[in-house]
This record gives C-alpha cells, structure tokens and sequence, in this order.
C-alpha cells in the first residue's frame, strides 16, 4: 500500500509534471518552474514549495505555496492537492 508521499507523486505524474532532481533532490518540472513537496513534522502539513527558475531551484530558494495538514486526511489531501495544482500551476 502506498503512503501519501508516494499517493502525491502518483498524482504529479498524473498530472504530467516530470520528476527531475536538482541538487540530488526531487523537483517536479512543469512550465519552467520547480516544485517540492516536504512533510513538516512541526506544521503535520505537506508543503509544495515553489522555485520559478532552475538558478532558483538550485540556490534552493523557494516560496512555500502551499499548505495541507494531515488532519484534512488522505483522501481530502489528494482531493485538495489535484484540484490547486490543476487550478494554479497547470490551467492557463
């Protein structure tokens, strides 16, 4: 079974962003920007995080876009997550 990190990759292939590692990290690619996603122990939260540049990317200066807390639960996390990445980083 799989966890939500690997339920929230699943879902960033889905959606066509290309996984790419900059500076040994996973970045996810899309429309020239760079996107991380980290679990904060402190927050509960997953975090997308955004770089608009691969200098960004590398620098590691991202802006933290945002925020889904684990109390919102699996399901309403990927609900939430594929309807802002659709919404915000994909339409036109």
């Amino acid at each position: 079974m799989k966890n939500n990190k690997e339920k929230i990759d699943t879902l960033m292939i889905e959606l066509g962003f290309e996984k790419i590692k900059v500076n040994n990290v996973l970045n996810y690619f899309l429309k020239g920007a760079y996107y991380k996603v980290n679990y904060c122990d402190e927050l509960k939260s997953y975090i997308i995080e955004t770089a608009s540049s691969l200098t960004e990317a590398e620098n590691n200066v991202y802006e933290y876009s945002d925020v889904y807390p684990n109390s919102l639960g699996e399901k309403k996390i990927l609900e939430e997550l594929r309807k802002d990445l659709i919404w915000f980083y994909i339409s036109d």
